[in-house]
């Protein structure tokens, strides 16, 4: 229940629902108060209509005046005590009853948070395996292999880095936001990681180099620099043609190898 309420999006939906129940349960607690005004006049009518010396009394000289027929009426005085008595004998259980049944209401609705909770968090979880396997064959479609995806995956995160994102909301959105995990949010960003390699390898090109007309003896080091010098100006003229990350990749990687 608690990782589950972790989730911002589950959260808020908990939310909305905890706020119909409260809703619910504002409306109960109002009703038990007007039950209890209304049994409360009720006793207060049938103490009156019983005994009608006690008409006009306030309620806060009932006391008073009950003592006062007690000392010159002292049968009548204790036909009002127990009538007092029976009343809040009655009043009293009502409210144990109502209280009973506002704490299975609190536990009900308890149950009823977790229970969506649950669901909400699962769906989610079913919604986002489909996506994931959506996903998976569309970029197998699309020829890249399981090591180039996990490089794609690396270069995304640290794409989303340079924008400004730290791990904590990217980890967040991609497991709450669907506009990130769904399967067209995937490709928007494996494709957008894709041109960023690209134009990261576009501009990152070696000039070529002078090939020296006459090589001395001893000179290997110097042809294996020009060799690999020209393997990098194919595979920069390659993807001047082409504009292809997958060329792009390879650019980079043939850069990494020379340093």
């Amino acid at each position: 229940m608690a990782q589950a309420l972790r989730n911002p999006k589950v959260l808020a939906a908990v939310q909305e629902q905890v706020g119909r129940y409260e809703q619910a349960a504002a409306q109960a607690k109002q009703q038990y108060a007007e039950g209890l005004e209304v049994n409360t006049t009720l006793a207060l009518t049938g103490l009156f209509a019983h005994f009608p010396e006690l008409q006009g009394v306030p309620p806060s000289g009932l006391a008073t005046a009950i003592q006062m027929i007690n000392r010159t009426a002292p049968e009548r005085g204790e036909a009002i005590s127990r009538y007092i008595q029976n009343v809040s004998a009655l009043l009293s259980n009502t409210f144990q009853v109502r209280e009973q049944q506002r704490q299975q209401a609190e536990q009900t609705r308890q149950a009823q948070i977790q229970q969506y909770a649950t669901q909400y968090q699962d769906r989610w979880n079913n919604a986002a395996k489909d996506a994931d396997a959506d996903f998976d064959a569309y970029r197998k479609s699309e020829g890249i292999s399981d090591a180039q995806a996990k490089e794609i995956t690396k270069e995304a995160v640290a794409m989303l880095r340079n924008y400004g994102l730290s791990d904590e909301v990217i980890a967040r959105e991609y497991n709450t936001n669907w506009a990130w995990r769904s399967p067209i949010g995937q490709r928007v960003l494996m494709n957008a990681t894709r041109w960023e390699m690209a134009h990261r390898a576009l501009s990152q090109k070696v000039a070529p180099r002078q090939v020296p007309p006459i090589q001395h003896p001893g000179a290997g080091r110097a042809v294996m620099a020009d060799a690999q010098d020209y393997e990098l100006q194919v595979l920069s003229r390659k993807l001047d043609k082409t504009s292809n990350w997958k060329d792009g990749a390879a650019l980079l990687n043939a850069r990494r190898a020379r340093k």
